[in-house]
């Protein structure tokens, strides 16, 4: 028998079980337990979980990743996650907890810990190699490598081929739009689940040499080239890019 294929329906709005009593979700315990591991608000991490599964543990993505943080097989065994024990939701929890510890550790350079948080949640979505490659064209442009809101705009430029072929790109082309969106939503959610968070400014894509933004659309795919690869949250979506008004709703608390 198929194994049934949840999709994830998600509100615009916080979601709270019980908005009067503080209760986002039945999973709060396993939330603050990875707070504690991690480090961050258990609200931010429910506030990812929801962005990633709709507090749904049975979610599927068309790529293979399950469970409430949607962890992929890959990054799962790489955790030490069998998998049979990927649906499990404290099992999940816990496995993302280290995920995102790993990824702090990696991202240590990033001297203000509210910030590195939005590089975290980016590269948790995107990988960190393409959130590398975006700091690493801030760098180059003469923007604060080390600021979301001065490397989001080249996470968005690295669906332009001007900024995926640039020699300090070392991981090529991305859905960029989707991972600044991804943080964005996030960070506003945990907003609304009462975190202090100084939201960040819905990024726009880098000037060109010329004065032109970068399109916002992925490459055109030519004879004789690749089409781009796309990430586990690809299929399916729409791409928005922040100037899209869907996206800026989306960013209501």
């Amino acid at each position: 028998r198929l194994r049934e294929v949840h999709e994830v329906h998600r509100h615009m709005q916080a979601v709270f079980l019980s908005r009067d009593r503080g209760i986002i979700s039945v999973y709060d315990p396993l939330f603050k337990q990875a707070s504690a591991a991690t480090g961050w608000d258990w609200k931010l991490i429910a506030a990812q979980c929801y962005q990633e599964s709709g507090f749904d543990p049975n979610a599927r993505s068309w790529a293979g990743a399950r469970g409430l943080m949607q962890l992929m097989p890959r990054t799962a065994a790489d955790l030490g996650v069998a998998a049979e024990q990927v649906g499990d939701p404290q099992t999940n929890v816990a496995a993302a907890a280290r995920l995102i510890r790993k990824l702090s550790g990696q991202l240590a350079d990033v001297p203000d810990a509210n910030e590195r948080i939005k590089f975290v949640l980016a590269s948790y979505n995107g990988g960190i190699g393409h959130v590398r490659d975006a700091m690493a064209l801030a760098r180059k442009y003469g923007r604060d490598a080390h600021r979301w809101d001065e490397v989001a705009p080249y996470i968005l430029g690295l669906q332009s081929p001007q900024y995926y072929r640039d020699p300090v790109v070392k991981h090529g082309y991305m859905i960029g739009s989707e991972t600044a969106g991804y943080v964005q939503s996030i960070l506003s959610r945990w907003q609304g689940y009462g975190g202090r968070v100084l939201l960040s400014r819905a990024p726009v894509l880098p000037e060109t040499s010329g004065g032109q933004s970068a399109p916002s659309r992925g490459p055109e795919v030519g004879k004789g080239s690749k089409a781009p690869r796309k990430n586990k949250y690809s299929s399916g979506m729409r791409i928005m890019s922040p100037d899209d008004p869907e996206f800026n709703q989306m960013q209501q608390p």
